[in-house]
């Protein structure tokens, strides 16, 4: 079996080898489904144990409920912020030497609807330390607007790679091996409905494929964090958009796929 170069930095991330890894994919296992069953009477008498239970305990479990979640909502935002210095600290590829500013991600942090995910930072980003400033990032704001999303109440915009390129190329495999574990565990953390993967390198990365965008857009793919499987919706480069505005309206029909999945 044949993977491409991205399958492979999948494997090498989770710890596995790909010889041993080959030997097992195209083996069958069979797993026996396992029923139990509970008959009526004893379901009767559970619900009654617990429909007394709630009701004496119910005052208890809304505070506690409140603590939980003011605890989670801190460790929460303790979780992104040491992440986010150890991206400010990061030296594991070449471009650590030439940035200005790493570029974290901009946006919302909880409840966040759509995590747009782009491909490099660009000149303006690198000097203001934020995605998508340019004519890139105005043209991307008024795409998210047509179906109500934005970065400062229900986004979060981010980056394949945190550097910016020289000279703006395109990054390098190395530097987006090197990236990607960060975009993973911002993923995980900021754990979006959705996924709005943007260019030809985002959507490989992330999907792990070798694909043109026009293969990749169009459809819902998916993407498996440690919560949850979350829906990526592939589509052009605003950049690109720029450039080739006749492609406007297959953009506009993948936004119409994010809105429709929102709507779910």
């Amino acid at each position: 079996m044949s993977l491409n170069k991205f399958q492979c930095l999948t494997l090498k991330e989770i710890g596995v080898d790909f010889s041993i890894y080959s030997k097992f994919i195209n083996k069958k296992i069979n797993v026996s489904d396992q029923k139990v069953s509970l008959s009526e009477d004893k379901v009767v008498d559970r619900t009654r144990v617990l429909f007394s239970n709630e009701l004496v305990n119910n005052d208890i479990n809304t505070k506690k409920d409140s603590q939980n979640e003011l605890n989670s909502s801190i460790k929460h935002l303790s979780d992104i912020s040491t992440l986010k210095k150890e991206i400010a600290n990061c030296k594991k590829c070449f471009l650590c030497n030439h940035r200005k500013n790493v570029v974290f991600g901009k946006g919302v942090l909880t409840n966040v609807a759509c995590m747009i995910i782009g491909e490099a930072p660009g000149e303006y980003e690198d000097i203001e330390g934020k995605p998508f400033v340019g004519k890139s990032g105005k043209l991307l704001d008024l795409m998210l607007d047509s179906i109500s999303i934005s970065r400062t109440s229900n986004a979060f915009i981010s980056n394949i790679v945190k550097c910016r390129p020289p000279g703006n190329r395109n990054p390098r495999f190395e530097e987006i091996s090197s990236c990607r574990p960060y975009l993973i565990e911002q993923i995980d953390l900021i754990n979006p409905k959705t996924i709005l993967a943007l260019g030809k390198f985002a959507a490989n990365a992330l999907l792990c494929k070798d694909e043109s965008i026009r293969n990749m857009r169009g459809k819902i793919h998916s993407f498996n964090t440690r919560k949850s499987n979350i829906p990526v919706v592939v589509s052009y480069h605003p950049a690109y958009l720029l450039r080739r505005p006749e492609e406007k309206p297959l953009s506009w029909n993948d936004l119409c796929l994010i809105s429709s999945l929102l709507e779910k």
